[in-house]
This record gives C-alpha cells, structure tokens and sequence, in this order.
C-alpha cells in the first residue's frame, strides 16, 4: 500500500506550539495548534514550564493526526522552528528540568546588562556575537540559571528551546543546536562559528553544559518514544522562528527582507 508522503514541521512559538504538514508539492495537509500558560513571577519576570512545552509539542502533533487523515507511514522527515532566546537548564541524567525556562521577554539580567555596558563591554561582546548588551539575549539568563538555582555540575544540560526539543524527541541521545539559535546566546563567536571561550569564562558557563553546533539542516538524531507515530523519524532542520520565517517567505537574495507580526514585531534582511 503506497501513501502520500510528507514532512513534519514543529513550530514551538512563545505561547503555543503548531504542528503542520506539508506534501512534497508544497501544499499543506493539516496543522493543529496547542496553546500553553505563561508565568510571570515578578514585574518583568517572564517564564514556562518546560513540561508544559513539550507537552504542547505532543499534543499538537497527536491532534495533527487525529484531525487529519494522514497516515504515520507517509512521515518522512521532521523539522523544527522555535522561539530562539528562552533558555531551560535541566539534568542530563534524568531529563527533569530544574527550573522553569526564562522566556526571551524576560528582564530579570537587567542589572547585569547594564553592569557589562559600565563595564565597557558593549563593543567586545558586539564584535563577537554580532549583538547589542540586553537581557533579551541568552548569555545572561543562562548565568542567573547557574547562580540561583541548585544543579549538579557534573550532569546539567542548559540550552535553547531548540536543544530541549531535540533532546527529549530523540530519548536522551541527541544534544545540539544550530547557528540561527546559538547566534542568539550572546555566547556564540558568529566569526569563528563556535561557543565563544571568552565569553564562556565571563557567564562561568562550562562548553560540555551547552549543545554541539551542527548546520541547520544536518541529521539531528531519530525521535525515539514517540510509538506509533513518529518513532525512527529522523529530524532533519532547525530553524530559529524568525530565520525560518525569512527563508519561508524566500528571500534569499541580500537586501530582502520581511517583518513578522507575532508576540512581538521582528524585522530580519539577508545581508548575502
């Protein structure tokens, strides 16, 4: 019995997450979307359960296919594009996160954003990650994970959104991330394509805590414990929301360039 193939687009944006298939010709089959809570702890403070996400990510893939007639034979491949800044730290021993993720809308590293720019670090950090000092990067929420919250050294994974997903869709066996989300972390060298040690030394952020950096569309691992739908698919891109926007909308060519209008409003150009 032959059937349509197609691929798997996980799109985990800031309050939802959508899944959606598309054929090879182009035209999309079905998308399901599972909205999830935000947490706000404090003026300013913005967080998610990291459960709640990949439970949103489950149950809008389980709803893609309860709502359409496609069948998990056809499932060729899986990509991913995901809020980029948010940042979860969990234990690569269990896989339990120990604290809720920092949302990219998060100001709590305020302070310390303003201390580095005292400090007279804004054109260091500029010219290697290609990023003005705010604490709408990853660097610094990353660092306030690290000091606040009790971990063990020796087994903590920290990351992107991205590396999360990837992580737990594959069992435990993949961790990476790729240039679009690394580039957003403020501790990744855009010049020299690699975590930055400076920068490394400067957050106290060891690099075996961190993903590997792979090409955005390199195999990224199979999904594993995911019977009978996905298991043994191979995940195949990543993409950062708002890179895969851009390339989506096919502007491939320097000077293009779009704005997306979601939770937040995002101009991105191809600069060749």
């Amino acid at each position: 019995m032959s059937f349509k193939k197609y691929i798997l687009s996980i799109d985990q944006g800031t309050t939802g997450t959508t899944a959606l298939a598309m054929g090879s010709d182009g035209q999309m089959l079905g998308s399901f979307t599972k909205n999830y809570k935000q947490i706000y702890p404090k003026e300013g403070w913005v967080e998610q359960k990291p459960e709640d996400i990949l439970k949103s990510v489950k149950s809008a893939i389980l709803g893609l296919f309860k709502n359409s007639e496609l069948k998990p034979e056809g499932l060729i491949s899986i990509g991913i594009t995901n809020q980029r800044e948010t940042v979860v730290l969990w234990d690569r021993n269990t896989g339990k996160p120990l604290y809720n993720a920092i949302v990219w809308q998060c100001r709590r590293t305020t302070e310390k954003t303003e201390q580095m720019k005292n400090e007279g670090l804004a054109d260091w950090v500029r010219k290697k990650t290609g990023l003005t000092l705010d604490p709408y990067f990853s660097g610094t929420k990353m660092q306030w994970l690290l000091k606040n919250v009790n971990h063990n050294n020796k087994s903590i994974c920290i990351g992107t959104v991205d590396s999360y997903l990837i992580w737990n869709l594959t069992g435990g066996k993949s961790f990476y991330t790729e240039p679009s989300n690394a580039s957003r972390t403020q501790v990744y060298n855009i010049k020299k394509h690699k975590w930055d040690d400076d920068l490394l030394n400067y957050f106290n952020i060891k690099e075996n805590w961190l993903p590997e950096v792979i090409y955005s569309n390199e195999t990224f691992g199979k999904v594993k414990g995911f019977k009978p739908l996905l298991d043994g698919t191979p995940i195949n891109a990543v993409l950062g929301d708002q890179q895969s926007s851009l390339f989506a909308h096919g502007a491939f060519k320097a000077g293009e360039a779009k704005c997306t209008y979601g939770t937040g409003s995002f101009i991105l150009m191809n600069i060749g």
